[in-house]
């Protein structure tokens, strides 16, 4: 950019997220973002059709997975990240920045934007923030309104907990755009070259150079991670909970909201469609109890969320894209109303709320 803050891209795998969409990107690029490679596959609700208008308008570049016509032997979220390195917008960036649909970076510091964390990390090329899962919080009617707004329940990352629970560590890596030091980007983080540049900071979410040990496994999580090796009497895979030496909080500078339930209807409609980007991945009553945490309050990304508020509005006047919003929320009810004719899906939604009750 002209005036020197460094250009960043946000890179992202869709399908059947329509009335999440315009919210989506009108937060992150409030908070700095400047371009958006969107990959999207077998959508049925008018998510394609909405990212097309968004990049007419020039706001996103909108790309079909390469994947759905069997490019490529890679799973689907790997294949559209290489496809996605392959764009213009991708090599112009300083840096890159790999996220779903749920998800939203919440920068903690100065303006709560890129050009405030930017002016605090220095010469670091990547910094990994945790994923913080926010639960459903009792709410059970899906509402056209932004996600931001609406759940602000999360699980409690302070204390001891890091012990118990790996999977509540999961990372997402705002990285600087370097093939003399990636061979690779993937969803979660970079994959380094060897032998490791000495002159490589890697920070955490908290600000702080990341344990050595981690950039020689690179697990996914941080600090709590889950070692897995062979018991070599039996050669069946152990795995064991363990921690990087963080040395303090990892959560100071920044942390990603993951809305993975939002609301127990848009949990039913995710049932149907499966994981965006991975299709084998079930959203069952099992995946609920995983992510329904609501320990405690967390309001830090409101000022976030009502910044964007301007440019979502202009997104829903649009003559366009306003009218594909709305046809995607009411597919979005359609799908709801219409999988409460099956017992199983009736059998889920009992389920889950004897769940989010403590049943």
């Amino acid at each position: 950019m002209s005036d020197g803050t460094p250009r960043s891209v946000l890179v992202a795998c869709m399908k059947d997220e329509g009335p999440f969409v315009l919210e989506w990107i009108a937060y992150h690029k409030s908070i700095g973002f400047n371009d958006f490679i969107i990959l999207t596959n077998d959508c049925t609700d008018g998510t394609d059709l909405i990212l097309d208008r968004l990049d007419d308008m020039g706001i996103v570049q909108h790309l079909p997975n390469p994947w759905v016509i069997g490019a490529g032997e890679k799973t689907l979220q790997s294949t559209a990240i290489e496809y996605a390195q392959l764009q213009k917008r991708f090599r112009l960036a300083d840096w890159v920045f790999i996220a779903d649909a749920d998800e939203f970076l919440n920068i903690q510091i100065g303006n709560k934007d890129l050009p405030s964390l930017f002016g605090v990390i220095g010469d670091a090329q990547a910094i990994s923030f945790n994923q913080v899962v926010f639960g459903n919080a009792g709410i059970q009617e899906f509402v056209d309104a932004p996600v931001t707004m609406q759940f602000f329940r999360r699980f409690d990352f302070s204390g001891d907990s890091p012990r118990l629970y790996p999977m509540m560590f999961g990372l997402k890596t705002l990285a600087h755009n370097r093939g003399d030091i990636y061979s690779r980007f993937t969803n979660h983080i970079p994959r380094l070259k060897k032998p490791i540049d000495p002159g490589l900071i890697w920070m955490d979410g908290g600000g702080k150079p990341v344990d050595p040990r981690f950039l020689n496994s690179q697990t996914r999580s941080y600090p709590v991670y889950m070692h897995r090796s062979k018991d070599p009497k039996t050669g069946k895979v152990q795995k064991t909970r363990k921690l990087y030496d963080a040395g303090g909080p990892t959560h100071d500078l920044g942390y990603v909201n993951h809305y993975a339930l939002k609301s127990l209807e848009s949990f039913v409609v995710q049932s149907r469609r499966g994981d965006a980007v991975n299709p084998e991945i079930r959203r069952d009553v099992s995946y609920w109890r995983s992510y329904d945490r609501n320990d405690v309050e967390d309001r830090t990304i409101v000022p976030q969320a009502e910044r964007s508020r301007d440019l979502l509005e202009d997104f829903k006047k649009d003559p366009v894209l306003g009218p594909l919003h709305d046809i995607a929320v009411k597919r979005h009810r359609e799908i709801y109303r219409k999988m409460l004719k099956q017992n199983k899906v009736r059998n889920l939604i009992e389920e889950c709320l004897a769940a989010a009750s403590g049943g």
